[in-house]
């Protein structure tokens, strides 16, 4: 079978669900021509994009033990991080 991929709906982001099967049921039924990946941050802090894709570069460190009290707030156009006490 030739894949024509004219239109075809795909996703990305994360998804609230705590259950890798629900999610991938829900992925399958909805978009089953261009199924994805998905990222489950309610399961574990290395699901989450920002720990996906700085893991690698130099001096980054998962720390999860700080990762539970980080907080991320937007001020302007420009996402920080700050440690809640």
């Amino acid at each position: 079978m030739a894949f024509d991929p004219q239109g075809l709906a795909t996703a990305i982001g994360s998804m609230p669900h705590t259950n890798p099967s629900n999610a991938c049921d829900i992925i399958l039924n909805a978009i089953p021509e261009i199924p994805i990946w998905p990222q489950l941050p309610n399961t574990n802090f290395r699901e989450e994009m920002e720990t996906q894709y700085n893991e690698g570069i130099p001096c980054v460190v998962l720390d999860k033990g700080k990762k539970l009290t980080e907080k991320w707030v937007w001020v302007g156009w420009m996402k920080i991080k700050g440690i809640s006490s």
